[in-house]
């Protein structure tokens, strides 16, 4: 019996690249198990790496990136929404009462009491500890505009077009002061001095009040939720045009998302106009599509397509939801944004990330996000972050370059029990390049 069982352990390295492939493709990319696929022999490896490198050019789902439930004040855990699942080893660096103005490509964006803006990728720094500053880029203050909020208030958004990891042609978009006017700026291989651009130079008759954008097709499109929706060509010239003005005034959080077919969603959040707290919940979303004809128009949609998309203070981000489990398609996952200090309520000065939820679009339900924890009223709001790479250290590293520990290659379940004996912390941070 012992002898046939080896036997059958034995075949396991053998099986046909094809059903390797199934296999792999039916695991989390984020869960520990997928990396320890790639940790059974050399030729498992081999297909776990050509199938990440298969999944980076698609998009990912984000994790909620919310205060560690452990009370340690320099560092942020993460939270799986399609599983219900938190993630305490897993953690970011990032001290629990900093609001962060954005998230794209795995990268935070901060704002320094200098009017700085700060990008900064954890994930990055923790793989990279004996260089300095990896994973760290300073840009130059933006336009202070004096009020009564502060500083950390008065730039409400910045979005980041291109990664820096992979390429120095990156764009970053920040909506700043009272208005929520928009400001840009470029990067590049110079060395020469980034400088801020503000639109409102180039044309004066701009809207305000923009609450995001998105890069479409090569252009930047811009939304102010109370008039329309301008595009900004980012490498000519800088040309910004008016693509669609809404037939009337609307005053609510609106954003932009690409569809997984390429359709560019307009998404409304309605919030209880029947809340009587001072800061109401959500409601309901509207979504239109955008027609990209001659003579832009948009039509409301009661579908995603199968789609699913997530909002808040950083990049809307939408997935084809069969591309994963349990994601719940045609609905809308969204953070709460809506986080302001108040002057006047010193007592409740923060009121706390509360308007979480998931929205699907067919029935108009709403269900809970993650579970809220009362003692986090007084902290800045969950935001989405995209991580893309993530896999258990030590144990990987040990099997990965020595594959003489494993030259029995043994059944897959016992190289996961085995990885999981070495590796207490499943989920540290590190990149695999």
């Amino acid at each position: 019996m012992e002898s046939s069982s080896s036997s059958s352990l034995s075949s396991w390295p053998w099986l046909p690249d094809p059903l390797l492939e199934l296999i792999l493709s039916r695991l989390n990319p984020l869960s520990g198990d997928y990396f320890r696929f790639g940790a059974v022999c050399k030729d498992w490896y081999k297909i776990m790496k050509d199938h990440r490198n298969v999944i980076r050019s698609k998009t990912q789902i984000p994790l909620l990136m919310i205060p560690s439930n452990k009370k340690v004040k320099s560092r942020r855990s993460f939270f799986d929404v399609t599983c219900s699942r938190r993630f305490d080893s897993l953690h970011a660096l990032v001290p629990y009462n900093i609001k962060a103005c954005g998230s794209s490509h795995g990268w935070l964006i901060y704002l320094e009491k200098t009017m700085k803006i700060v990008l900064y990728n954890p994930f990055q720094s923790h793989s990279r500890k004996n260089r300095e500053n990896i994973g760290v880029i300073k840009l130059p203050p933006v336009m202070s505009i004096p009020n009564a909020i502060p500083y950390e208030y008065s730039v409400s958004k910045v979005m980041l077009f291109g990664n820096p990891s992979i390429t120095q042609n990156y764009v970053v978009l920040a909506f700043y002061s009272a208005t929520n006017s928009l400001a840009l700026l470029k990067g590049s291989s110079s060395s020469a001095p980034k400088k801020w651009i503000y639109l409102k130079d180039i044309r004066n008759d701009l809207y305000k009040f923009y609450t995001d954008a998105i890069m479409y097709k090569g252009f930047i499109y811009a939304v102010a939720a109370t008039r329309g929706i301008i595009s900004i060509d980012p490498y000519n010239d800088l040309v910004v045009k008016e693509i669609f003005r809404w037939p009337s005034m609307y005053n609510i959080p609106t954003y932009l998302a690409e569809s997984s077919k390429g359709d560019l969603f307009i998404l409304r959040r309605i919030l209880d106009e029947d809340d009587n707290s001072l800061f109401p919940t959500t409601f309901s979303f509207e979504v239109f599509r955008l027609k990209m004809e001659e003579n832009p128009s948009m039509e409301e949609v009661d579908s995603l397509n199968g789609d699913t998309i997530f909002v808040g203070d950083g990049s809307s981000i939408c997935i084809a939801a069969c591309d994963f489990d349990n994601c719940q398609p045609n609905s809308i996952y969204f953070s709460d944004d809506g986080f302001f200090p108040i002057i006047t309520y010193p007592e409740d000065y923060h009121c706390g990330p509360r308007d979480t939820g998931i929205f699907n679009l067919e029935d108009r339900s709403i269900k809970p996000l993650y579970p809220y924890d009362l003692s986090h009223k007084y902290l800045p709001p969950a935001i989405w972050v995209n991580v893309e790479y993530i896999a258990p250290l030590l144990p990987l590293l040990l099997l990965l370059y020595s594959p003489s520990a494993l030259s029995s290659c043994q059944a897959f379940v016992s190289t996961l029990e085995l990885s999981r004996s070495f590796c207490p912390h499943q989920h540290c941070l590190i990149l695999l390049e």
